[in-house]
């Protein structure tokens, strides 16, 4: 199943090396993409590059 993961690299409270990287060293068949500089919030923050990579992998996986 194709899986998108996408983490902030200045998560305090989701450390990325404890997270996000090891999350995409377990799923297979993911797209793991790491925002610089985004905290826990980037759907406040990086609003429109996480509604692009949602459509990109959206349409990445219809085919």
């Amino acid at each position: 199943m194709p899986t998108l993961i996408l983490h902030g690299d200045a998560d305090a409270s989701a450390p990325l090396h404890l997270t996000g990287r090891r999350l995409a060293q377990l799923v297979l068949d993911n797209v793991y993409k790491e925002y610089p500089g985004a905290g826990h919030g980037i759907f406040l923050t990086h609003t429109e590059q996480l509604n692009q990579d949602l459509l990109d992998f959206i349409e990445g996986s219809s085919s």
